[in-house]
């Protein structure tokens, strides 16, 4: 699904890693069961709004990892 941009004499792909961590921790693990799948499933929505392509997403007990791609041509 990766879009190869053509220059003179290069090409590259553009795509982003983001991580988020959540704010208030409190030591406590918030990212955990119905919270991960809630997470991953807005992400999706927001990424097919948006015209993105997640290649990968993480979630760890108190933050995400993402990395993505723009589809748009």
């Amino acid at each position: 699904m990766s879009r190869i941009c053509y220059e003179r004499g290069y090409f590259y792909i553009i795509q982003y890693h983001i991580v988020r961590y959540v704010v208030y921790r409190h030591d406590n693990h918030i990212l955990i069961r119905q919270v991960d799948k809630y997470v991953k499933d807005l992400l999706n929505l927001i990424a097919d709004d948006k015209a993105l392509y997640i290649l990968d997403v993480e979630t760890h007990n108190d933050y995400v990892h993402l990395q993505i791609e723009n589809t748009d041509e």
